[in-house]
């Protein structure tokens, strides 16, 4: 009874999705997380990770956890959050499971992280920068950017019509 408390303590005081499946996919157990993530499909335990977590018939393609249990490694995605739900993007590893007797995979466990906030993060870095190169390729001179050696990184479409090179004759060249 206390190593039960104990493990279902710990599990649940981690800020991170933890659910355990066994080699078929079902869930084994979930921690507090999971509960409220996935609260519209409570009960989880017994039912198929892809039903519960996906809404799906079938395992996910790709799935890590299936990768997992194949290949007896741990296993890496980034996957869609729960539908509806403020998490729109999890990072989900799946770790194997393996019975020490005999080393056979027994099932998974997944952990499971909310990466909402650096997707997002991402999607606007990607916007700026897509934008910066718009202005700069917009702009009437030759803009080249050198690294602290000379070697050519950076340059704008004005720059390559000057030099009359293409991207490969461009990169690394060195100016000075």
């Amino acid at each position: 009874k206390d190593r039960e408390a104990l493990l279902s303590d710990t599990l649940n005081s981690i800020r991170d999705g933890i659910s355990v499946l066994d080699a078929d996919l079902n869930i084994m157990r979930v921690n507090r997380v999971m509960e409220e993530w996935y609260q519209e499909q409570m009960p989880l335990l017994g039912k198929k990770c892809f039903t519960c977590f996906h809404k799906a018939q079938s395992p996910c393609d790709p799935c890590p956890s299936l990768r997992s249990i194949e290949t007896g490694q741990v296993a890496k995605d980034i996957v869609p959050g729960p539908k509806g739900s403020s998490v729109e993007w999890i990072e989900l590893y799946s770790y194997p499971m393996k019975d020490p007797e005999s080393g056979q995979i027994r099932g998974v466990v997944e952990f499971v992280r909310d990466i909402t906030r650096q997707k997002r993060a991402q999607a606007e870095l990607e916007t700026a920068r897509n934008y910066i190169i718009d202005i700069i390729n917009s702009m009437p001179s030759v803009l080249i950017g050198v690294d602290g050696q000379g070697r050519v990184t950076q340059w704008n479409s004005q720059a390559q019509k000057a030099l009359g090179s293409g991207e490969r004759d461009i990169k690394g060249l060195a100016l000075g």
